[in-house]
Formats: C-alpha cells, sequence, structure tokens
C-alpha cells in the first residue's frame, strides 16, 4: 500500500524526466512561477520571543485546546485580529521528544484590555498548553505565518514534526481546485489524493500538511477555521489581499468547482459542501461504483459551514464538494476514491 510520501507511477516518471528530487518544493516553485505578478501577495513570517503563558479564567469563555486569546499588545506587533491563525513555539533541547509548536486560532478577548493586560501574553486552556506542554509562566514565541517556509519537502517536515504548505497548477480559476486542508499525521494521504486528482486533470491542488509524534492531531486546524494570513501559498492562490485583516471571506478568486478531502472518525465516506445536491449525489455515485458495495458511500450534512474552504473558493460559496473519509478508507482505497472523483468529473464535463 503506498504511502502519503509516496509517489504515482505518473509522477514518478513526470519527475524523472524534469530531474525533480523534491516534490513539494518543485509543486510550489511551479505554482509561484505560473501566478506570476498578477498576484502581489506577501504574507511574511513574523516571529516574537519572550512571550508568558498564562492559563485563561474559565469567566473569559469557551475556549478550546486549539484556541487562544493574546494580549492588545501582542495582537497590535503581530498585525492580526480575531480569527487568525498563529504558530506558538517553545524552547526545546535536541533530546525533547515532546511536541514543541502547535497552532493556535485567535478568539474572544473580550474580557482583554491594555490597562489590565499590558505586555507580551498569550492565554490558553490547560489542554491547550498540554498541545506543546508548557505550563503557566513559560516563555513561548509567537509567528504570525503557522506553515514553516526552513523545510520543502515531506520528509524533511516528518523528520521534524513540522507543517508545510504544497501547490501545484496554475491556479485557473476555471477549473477545479483540489484542497486537503489537514494532510500528514491527522488525515494521511489526503494531500496525495488532491495532488494526484490535480496532476491527472492539469488543475490546481493546495495542500496543507502536518506531521506530529506522538500525537496525530497536534498540527489539526478545521477547514473553516484556516486563515490565509497564516498561510502564504493559500493567501497567493486565493488573492487574499489584505493579509492580517480578520474576514476569511475576503478572497477575491472564486473556483468553479473546489473539491476538498477530509477525513471522519466513522466508517464509510460522506459526501457533503454546498454544492447542489446533484452534483453531491453524482459524485456519491462515481465513488461508489469504484470503492464497491462494501464501503458505505452516503451524502451527508459534512462540510456545510460556509467557512469551510471548499465553500469560501467557491464561485458564490456553492461550488464545493467535501469527501469525508473514514482511516480505514484513506489507508486502503484512498486511490480508489481519486479514481471515483475523476470518473465524476468526466461526467460534469
Amino acid at each position: 500500500m503506498n504511502s502519503e510520501a509516496e509517489l504515482t507511477r505518473r509522477s514518478l516518471i513526470l519527475g524523472s524526466v524534469a530531474g525533480i528530487t523534491s516534490l513539494s518544493g518543485c509543486l510550489t516553485d511551479a505554482f509561484n512561477h505560473a501566478i506570476g505578478s498578477s498576484r502581489n501577495i506577501n504574507i511574511k513570517s513574523q516571529v516574537f520571543s519572550d512571550v508568558i503563558v498564562k492559563e485563561a479564567p474559565n469567566s473569559w469563555g469557551p475556549l478550546t485546546e486549539m484556541t487562544c486569546i493574546v494580549s492588545p499588545l501582542l495582537e497590535s506587533k503581530l498585525g492580526i485580529t480575531r480569527a487568525a491563525n498563529i504558530r506558538v513555539n517553545r524552547p526545546r533541547s535536541a533530546y525533547d521528544p515532546l511536541m514543541s509548536v502547535a497552532p493556535y486560532t485567535v478568539t474572544l478577548g473580550d474580557y482583554v484590555n491594555e490597562q489590565e493586560h499590558d505586555g507580551q501574553t498569550i492565554w490558553m486552556t490547560q489542554e491547550g498548553m498540554d498541545q506543546i506542554h508548557v505550563s503557566t509562566g513559560w516563555l513561548v514565541s509567537v509567528n504570525r505565518v503557522v506553515a514553516t517556509s526552513s523545510v520543502s519537502n515531506i520528509k524533511s517536515a516528518q523528520q521534524k514534526n513540522e507543517c508545510i504548505e504544497q501547490v501545484t497548477g496554475d491556479g485557473s480559476e476555471s477549473r477545479p481546485l483540489f484542497i486537503a486542508a489537514n494532510g500528514g499525521s491527522y488525515a494521511p494521504n489526503t494531500g496525495s489524493q488532491a495532488i494526484q486528482c490535480a496532476s491527472d486533470t492539469s488543475t490546481t491542488a493546495w495542500v496543507r500538511r502536518g506531521y506530529s509524534n506522538p500525537s496525530d492531531s497536534t498540527w489539526m486546524t478545521s477547514s473553516a477555521d484556516i486563515h490565509p494570513s497564516s498561510y502564504p501559498q493559500l493567501a497567493k492562490l486565493s488573492e487574499y489581499d489584505h493579509p492580517y485583516d480578520a474576514d476569511r471571506l475576503a478572497e477575491t478568486v472564486q473556483f468553479e468547482l473546489v473539491i476538498e478531502f477530509a477525513t471522519q472518525n466513522i466508517d464509510g465516506i460522506k459526501i457533503g459542501g454546498l454544492a447542489q445536491q446533484s452534483r453531491k449525489e453524482l459524485l456519491r455515485d462515481a465513488i461508489q461504483e469504484n470503492v464497491g458495495s462494501q464501503i458505505s458511500v452516503e451524502v451527508d450534512s459534512v462540510g456545510t459551514d460556509p467557512l469551510t474552504l471548499a465553500n469560501r473558493l467557491s464561485e458564490d460559496s456553492q461550488h464545493g464538494l467535501y469527501i469525508s473519509q473514514s482511516d480505514a478508507v484513506l489507508k486502503n482505497h484512498w486511490e480508489t476514491v481519486v479514481s471515483g472523483v475523476l470518473a465524476y468529473l468526466q461526467i460534469e464535463d
């Protein structure tokens, strides 16, 4: 069975011809060249050290392990507003086996003011602090860009427990866009599905891969919570031209069709998104025919949040298809699902 890091035979042939040694880096370089100066979006990493961590009082609202509150001073320095994603690192030694970095979504903040809460401070729940193994009083560093630019291939990302972006294609809005928002450890092979579909249809893919050990969910961020200001390639793809605004619906590019691959903790495959019911049923039937009757494929309400990437990047937010798959499907049948998607696209044509 192929792993997510493996290439298909077609990709291997193309890579050999082009002399490609790093898939992710070459895909990104090709994408940047293809879109050229027409999308002059420049999201830059900016790191602030010596940020103090504190546990958020329960009275401040329903924070989760994936959300945080930042002080007004830190918010101003980062140039972010509510709903942005940030990358939080704690100091670690070369022999530290624990995860030391994770993404958080900035939220709430109604109880924080400059007079009472000055300085560079970030508030989390206890579960949020456990993500990167810190306690109240620890000093961490905060970056307004989540995906690293220092690693360009899957193998290095796996070794360093990192989060990377991969893009391929020319970003044409008149053709499908394929997305995997949580590829890597959390939703293995969804990244391969998106890139394979884009390769076989000569279209565009955006993949976010996060690798973590021992936890598979450290880099997991809900598709609806992913902010383009934290992902330079996503910002460039979507022409998000006001990088640190909180409005995730401000992308100017709207693709005619967006298909997103995701995971779920129940058996089978669910088809959702805000695309027309008839489109979802056609996709369901095409995938069912390819995977066989032993796997349940149903139209469901998954991926129907307007902020889910498949929806907000599609034309009028009404042309997003969301494919949610069980662990077993992603492990053993991910290529068959791709075949079903390709069959569906032929029907649509």
